[in-house]
């Protein structure tokens, strides 16, 4: 799968890898944290890693992405930036 806008928004609103469970957590970790931090994501090579993070920053980015709790989102929007190194 290439990463485009378009194909991560699909892959996020159909969840074919079953990976909104995870962004939801993340999400919600981060929404309840009380100061500044910065978070890595480890693992294997092909684990999915890009992909995750990428899904993450649309979610941060986009306005109207239907998927994920919509309160959690809106939190997530207006108190972090997300990105790539």
């Amino acid at each position: 799968m290439q990463l485009t806008e378009e194909n991560l928004v699909d892959s996020i609103e159909k969840d074919y890898l079953g990976e909104n469970k995870k962004l939801s957590k993340l999400i919600d970790i981060l929404n309840s944290l009380n100061s500044n931090v910065v978070i890595s994501i480890d693992g294997n090579w092909g684990i999915g890693k890009t992909i995750f993070v990428k899904q993450l920053e649309l979610i941060n980015k986009k306005k109207n992405l239907n998927t994920l709790n919509k309160n959690s989102a809106k939190k997530f929007k207006n108190n972090y930036i997300v990105f790539l190194l």
